[in-house]
């Protein structure tokens, strides 16, 4: 992202670091490659995988 954002686009490094994940993607372009919304399966995946646990 840095050599893309820095390098090719000729962004300066406070315009680049102060962009979001996702502003990055539409500005490139790559934005449609995949979705960035959780789905349900993936929060049930996730939840699955780190329960909440009480420690008292």
């Amino acid at each position: 992202m840095m050599r893309i954002g820095l390098h090719k686009m000729g962004l300066k490094p406070n315009d680049f670091w102060g962009l979001t994940p996702l502003e990055f993607l539409i500005i490139t372009g790559l934005e449609g490659r995949r979705s960035m919304a959780m789905t349900r399966a993936d929060l049930a995946g996730l939840c699955a995988r780190f329960p909440d646990i009480e420690t008292e």
